[in-house]
């Protein structure tokens, strides 16, 4: 079962919306999101992750919430998987979630989990150095370029929707409107290679609590299946990653604004002979925003996402 390629400025979006019917995931291209972008994001991210211990921890976060972090020993005792998270440059934490903790009169300012303060704004390796600057300048083009290209897709599918009478007229606004607050979260990812001769799991079976996730990544080896329902099966998701093309998948709560129009697949990463760099856009929805169980009960995004996320 293929990924579909399809070009979203020729408008039509009846070929992105077969692909994600059939796996949850297409491949676009002629986003915002071009060749040269997806090159420099990939090396800057190169640049993130060679740097010395002693810097990486200088910007090291304990919740995960802004900078650096790691997880050790997932693939096994020598695997050390490290990443980055960038979240709205001008926007607090703390300001982003408030309208929804305030509803539940919780101290926004503190994690939920661990009572520690919440690291509330972007942390930069390096800020006052050219390199550092290069490397800040280059993710906020790519966080630019990712909420565009999310914006892009998301009214383009849905508008297909309508059109096909599969969701009602008022979705549209209703869905851009929960998606003002800009709860995105953008995670550089790399996964050092591991030699075995069976491919351990790199990243455990999950379902993205998105919207939309958009991905690119280096060319090196995906290594990232899909489960596919019909077969039972996992499916490659081939390593090929064509010039200005980005990896879409349907998030969780598309899928549940929706009513199950559009899967939110599952699937998961595994371990490959070559080093493996990412770079994840979540577009996320307001965790104020609203939607509809199939039960007919309501539930805020904010309630879906794990405490301490």
């Amino acid at each position: 079962m293929c990924v579909g390629l399809v070009d979203v400025q020729v408008g039509k979006a009846a070929p992105v919306l077969e692909s994600l019917r059939r796996t949850g995931f297409v491949r676009v291209r002629g986003t915002p999101i071009t060749r040269d972008l997806k090159i420099r994001a990939i090396q800057m991210s190169s640049w993130l992750f060679a740097l010395p211990p002693n810097i990486k921890q200088t910007i090291r976060t304990p919740t995960s919430h802004r900078g650096y972090f790691d997880f050790k020993h997932v693939g096994g005792l020598n695997d050390l998987i490290e990443g980055f998270n960038i979240g709205h440059q001008h926007t607090a934490t703390s300001e982003l979630r408030k309208p929804y903790f305030d509803r539940l009169g919780f101290d926004v300012s503190k994690d939920v989990l661990t009572g520690d303060r919440v690291i509330e704004h972007n942390q930069w390796p390096l800020e006052h150095t050219d390199s550092g600057i290069l490397f800040k300048n280059t993710m906020l083009e790519v966080w630019d370029a990712m909420e565009r290209s999310s914006i892009v897709l998301l009214d383009l599918i849905v508008s297909s929707l309508v059109e096909e009478k599969i969701v009602p007229a008022q979705l549209k606004p209703t869905l851009l409107a929960a998606h003002s607050r800009n709860m995105h979260v953008m995670e550089l990812k790399l996964y050092p290679s591991l030699q075995s001769s069976t491919p351990p799991i790199r990243f455990a079976e999950h379902i993205d609590l998105s919207t939309l996730t958009l991905l690119i990544n280096n060319d090196l080896g995906s290594g990232l299946e899909f489960f596919d329902e019909s077969q039972k099966r996992w499916v490659s998701i081939p390593e090929s990653d064509p010039d200005d093309s980005v990896l879409v998948n349907v998030g969780d709560f598309l899928t549940k604004w929706t009513n199950g129009a559009l899967p939110s697949t599952k699937h998961r990463v595994v371990g490959t002979p070559q080093s493996r760099q990412s770079l994840v856009f979540f577009f996320t929805p307001n965790w104020e925003a609203t939607f509809e169980n199939s039960d007919g009960s309501t539930e805020m995004v904010g309630d879906s996402m794990p405490l301490g996320f």
